[in-house]
């Protein structure tokens, strides 16, 4: 490869890549400009059935038990860039679409058979490892779906229904064990 060549392919690399830069910028921009604004709170009903899809009630107490809809709001509204926020509440909308498309009403109208299925289309189990994945995480960060379930996740294992009636919970810890056996049927630890 000459020079001159080289020097194309770095100048097209650096265009693709400043391209793409101003691209997110003003679509960033057009995302917080004008309008209303929504906030998180608006959707804290969605938000706590689509928590109760992911942890149920069952002979534990479900994610409505535990209160994690306030809980992932106020995660989500402190933790999370502005546009991050903002891609969240478009995937509430999405989810409210899909359940109003396919069942003709809404996400919290559905039975939980219906809520699985609607849930289920956001799943992206088949890339879990892939270049693909890495790509998508880096340039737009973590889709909707991926961070209802991280945040419904700390939510409820840090509430004291899930660290005490569906987790295994020690009041006061004794000496640090690094490896503990555990018996048939024995939940999983709450403190480590």
């Amino acid at each position: 490869m000459d020079r001159r060549s080289a020097i194309k392919a770095v100048t097209a690399v650096a265009g693709v890549i400043a391209s793409f830069s101003l691209f997110k910028s003003l679509y960033n921009n057009r995302l917080m400009g004008g309008g209303h604004v929504v906030e998180l709170s608006d959707f804290q009903t969605l938000i706590g059935d689509i928590a109760e899809t992911i942890i149920p009630k069952t002979d534990s107490p479900g994610a409505n038990d535990a209160g994690v809809a306030n809980c992932v709001v106020k995660l989500i509204g402190d933790c999370e860039s502005r546009e991050a926020q903002q891609s969240f509440i478009n995937w509430l909308k999405r989810v409210e679409r899909d359940s109003e498309k396919k069942y003709g009403q809404s996400f919290s109208s559905c039975n939980y058979p219906q809520r699985v299925t609607i849930l289920i289309r956001y799943e992206h189990n088949d890339e879990q490892n892939s270049l693909f994945r890495k790509i998508r995480l880096r340039v737009l960060g973590m889709d909707g779906m991926e961070l209802m379930k991280k945040y419904t996740i700390i939510s409820y294992c840090t509430s004291m229904e899930g660290a005490t009636q569906a987790l295994a919970y020690d009041y006061v810890p004794g000496v640090y064990q690094p490896c503990l056996a555990m018996g048939a049927g024995q939940k999983c630890w709450a403190t480590n």
